[in-house]
């Protein structure tokens, strides 16, 4: 009642001081007000789970720079590593980014947790000055550094991290600049227990390239536009594109109407979508951050059971073996020949596509990483 009483003469002080702009002013203050009471709620509920801590476990808390929905990383990194541990009897709380540094500074003294996990430095609370009182693995997937806002941040958590875990051998050898204690370990995905892919014949293949933001990759995607040509009048493949911001490649392949252009989001939608492709392709041009990334969506591709082309370079080298598991080309020449033979060979789709599965639950599951990383964490 005094909550409506007060929310009542807020809003009569608004009205009458701007007038019809008021409304405008009362609706932000309420959103505000209603974010505020969800964020405290979110906190009194952290606080009634470490309650709960068992005495003697050991624990983590994580802080993801992002969302479970929109930071693909962070889901594979931090929130799926935490529910494997937690599992294993660890005491385990992913902080949500939403709260402020008053709420994350009472929860990690309540706590004192045995580690600190910082994950990328985007979050503006995720700086070594906050957690200076605390043992830090700091888990790093991209060459954030070469971000001029995120340079000094990073380099601070490179000094003064515990632990400093990478997903390349670029950000590696970045890190030991500022650290010995530096650990590659490859962004890992769920993969299903056991799977066994079996192609039926089609009359159309579909090639499918599925980045999240096209216009970033459209040096990478460039060099196969010729390729493409090729393939489409030799075999009368569809290609498929699949993702956001494709302003710029939409002009590169118009006019062409074998070529599909989708943005099939929610994420729910682009698993559905990807299951018609059959082969997928992940070019990347020879810049200093697509050297430094991990398999991004070929990981999407192998657990679906899509055998890849990929370009030979930075990881994509270190875990496709060259007809094996997949291709990997260099040239415009190359991608051509190792596409086209995909097309021509159901039988090496399949055999690629159940290889690459399998290399994919050995190197890349949530369990082989998390392994490596509790190794790291309690020995």
């Amino acid at each position: 009642m005094k909550f409506s009483a007060t929310m009542e003469s807020l809003a009569k002080n608004i009205l009458n001081k701007y007038g019809h702009h008021g409304l405008n002013l009362i609706g932000i203050v309420l959103l505000n007000i209603l974010q505020n009471m969800k964020i405290k709620a979110l906190f009194q509920k952290y606080l009634s789970i470490l309650k709960k801590k068992p005495k003697n476990s050991k624990s983590i808390l994580f802080f993801p720079s992002g969302f479970y929905q929109t930071l693909p990383s962070g889901k594979f990194r931090c929130y799926h590593v935490a529910k494997y541990l937690k599992n294993k009897g660890y005491f385990t709380l992913v902080i949500s980014p939403k709260l402020g540094k008053k709420y994350r500074k009472k929860i990690l003294e309540d706590l004192n947790p045995d580690w600190v996990w910082i994950q990328k430095a985007y979050h503006p609370y995720n700086r070594y000055k906050f957690f200076k009182k605390f043992k830090i693995i700091f888990d790093i997937d991209d060459p954030d550094f070469l971000n001029p806002y995120l340079s000094k941040p990073i380099h601070e958590l490179f000094k003064n991290s515990q632990i400093i875990t990478c997903g390349s051998e670029l950000i590696k050898n970045y890190a030991k600049k500022f650290s010995n204690n530096i650990h590659k370990i490859w962004t890992p995905f769920p993969v299903e227990e056991e799977k066994k892919f079996k192609f039926q014949a089609k009359d159309r293949l579909i090639i499918g390239w599925t980045p999240s933001k096209a216009d970033a990759y459209y040096e990478s995607i460039k060099q196969l536009y010729k390729p493409l040509l090729n393939l489409h009048k030799k075999y009368n493949i569809i290609f498929r594109i699949d993702g956001g911001s494709t302003e710029k490649v939409r002009k590169l392949f118009s006019n062409l109407n074998w070529v599909q252009i989708i943005y099939s989001r929610p994420y729910k939608f682009f698993l559905k979508k990807l299951k018609e492709i059959d082969i997928g392709i992940h070019p990347l041009a020879k810049t200093p951050s697509n050297l430094a990334k991990s398999f991004g969506k070929t990981l999407n591709y192998m657990n679906a059971g899509i055998p890849c082309v990929a370009t030979d370079i930075g990881e994509n080298s270190k875990f496709f073996k060259d007809g094996i598991n997949g291709f990997l080309a260099k040239t415009s020449e190359e991608w051509e020949i190792k596409l086209g033979k995909l097309i021509e060979n159901q039988d090496l789709r399949e055999k690629i596509a159940n290889q690459a599965f399998q290399d994919m639950k050995k190197e890349l599951s949530i369990e082989n990483a998390s392994r490596k990383y509790l190794k790291l964490l309690f020995n």
